[in-house]
C-alpha cells in the first residue's frame, strides 16, 4: 500500500469513529488518467510489437536470400503490459516468441535445426516504446 492508500484509509477509520459512518472517497483522478495510458500505452505497444517482429523478419529474408545461416521469429507471439510505478517509464512491454534456427546450404536452401523461445523487455517512455 502506497503513503497516499494509507492516508485515505487512515482518514475512513476517524470518519467512523468521529460520525459513525464511513467517509466516501471520491475516485482518484491519477488512477483514471493511469488507466487511459495503459491503454494507450497497449495499442501502441501492439502496433510497435508488430512493427519490430517484421524487422526481424525482413532481415531473417535477407540472409535466407543470402544463403547464410540465420535465426527467425515464429509466426506466434504474445505480449504482456506491465506497470512499473516509476513515472519515468510507467510501462514495460514484454514479447514472447519463438525464434528459429536456420542452417543454410545456398539460397533458399535452409533447414530448421532448432527453437528457442524468446522474451524481448521494452520500456515505455514518454509516450513511445524504445529498445
Amino acid at each position: 500500500m502506497n503513503a497516499l492508500t494509507l492516508r485515505r484509509a487512515a482518514a475512513c477509520l476517524i470518519g467512523v469513529a468521529l460520525i459513525g459512518a464511513p467517509i466516501s472517497i471520491a475516485a482518484d483522478p491519477a488512477k483514471q488518467a493511469s488507466s487511459s495510458e495503459r491503454s494507450k500505452a497497449k495499442q501502441r505497444f501492439e502496433g510497435f510489437a508488430a512493427s519490430w517482429l517484421s524487422d526481424l523478419r525482413k532481415q531473417e529474408q535477407q540472409a535466407r536470400r543470402a544463403g547464410q545461416n540465420h535465426i527467425g521469429p515464429g509466426e506466434d507471439f504474445t505480449l504482456e503490459l506491465r506497470s512499473t510505478g516509476s513515472a519515468g517509464a510507467p510501462y514495460v512491454g514484454i514479447l514472447h516468441y519463438t525464434e528459429h534456427n536456420m542452417r543454410c546450404s545456398g539460397a533458399n536452401a535452409c533447414q530448421r535445426t532448432g527453437t528457442s523461445h524468446v522474451s524481448e523487455i521494452f520500456r515505455y517512455q514518454k509516450g513511445k516504446w524504445i529498445y
